[in-house]
């Protein structure tokens, strides 16, 4: 059998780009299938100890449990309470006054504050998702489109190798009919198969012809994919600091050249208590979305 496909059959836009100026240019990813740079989390306080002690009461003294399947038993049973839980605040009472005393705040508006970021990390009032550019997305599988076509013309060529290898044989002098019609019969379920393949390759030239069709929806680099729930939550953060302390700025140190100041310290004292396990944001990030906030506000 003649092998007919050829590279060349894949032509398609010069610049691999599919973009449609009529489609949103970025895409809301829901974070099922990676964990972001930074795990948000709705804390509870006290109660999580509550369900880790009900679930480890669940296991039977006599258990054949694994330590890792009692562990994984334990944070499954955590996590459903959680679910259901309604908690209404990131902050403890406890929180909320050392915090008003130390950045000279409100305690009625920081609490106001905490219940507003509660609703943040309420994943049925906001689902969570991170934010893709849709040219990125776009380009990506393009990318893995030319791949994918790549690795079947190379499976045809094999195959038709094969083939080939196969016509040279013959049953005309076969002791065994029924096995030379078996033979027969592979040889024509293979040249069917090398046609289908051909015919796969054929169809992902004529769908890369078409723009914006798939997206490769995996982050490349978690760190420079914008986080849409860290955004929501600064942004939070933000308008509360420009309503009780004025605009909101960050200063650099002249020595280290590092982002400082109130803002930064008040923004990761609630951060701190919003993520599991524990984490901080750096002074750049949060300079970053303050930026694009106040060139928002500013519009």
């Amino acid at each position: 059998m003649e092998k007919r496909m050829t590279e060349a059959d894949g032509n398609h836009a010069a610049d691999g780009s599919h973009s449609d100026t009529r489609s949103p240019a970025r895409i809301m990813i829901p974070t099922d299938g990676f964990r972001p740079s930074v795990a948000w989390r709705l804390r509870h306080p006290g109660l999580e100890q509550d369900l880790a002690q009900a679930a480890l009461d669940l296991i039977p003294d006599d258990s054949a449990m694994t330590a890792i399947e009692m562990e994984e038993f334990i944070r499954n049973h955590v996590d459903d309470g959680l679910r259901r839980a309604e908690v209404d605040s990131v902050l403890t009472e406890d929180e909320i006054m050392a915090l008003a005393a130390t950045f000279a705040l409100p305690h009625d508006a920081l609490s106001a504050l905490s219940a507003d970021l509660a609703r943040c990390l309420d994943v049925e009032q906001t689902p969570h998702e991170i934010e893709l550019p849709r040219m990125i997305a776009a380009k990506r599988a393009d990318q893995a489109l030319d791949a994918t076509r790549e690795d079947i013309f190379r499976a045809a060529d094999l195959l038709t190798r094969g083939l080939e290898r196969l016509d040279a044989l013959s049953t005309a002098y076969s002791a065994d009919s029924q096995a030379a019609t078996g033979f027969e019969t592979i040889r024509t379920d293979y040249e069917a198969l090398i046609r289908q393949v051909e015919s796969l390759h054929g169809r992902l030239i004529v769908l890369q012809r078409s723009e914006d069709v798939v997206h490769d929806l995996r982050p490349a680099d978690r760190r420079t994919i914008p986080d849409h729930r860290r955004k929501l939550i600064l942004w939070r953060i933000f308008d509360f600091w420009a309503h009780h302390r004025g605009k909101p700025t960050i200063t650099t140190d002249a020595v280290d050249d590092q982002r400082k100041g109130p803002l930064i310290d008040f923004t990761n004292s609630l951060v701190q208590r919003m993520t599991e396990p524990s984490e901080t944001l750096s002074g750049q990030t949060i300079l970053r979305d303050l930026q694009e906030y106040l060139s928002q506000a500013s519009d």
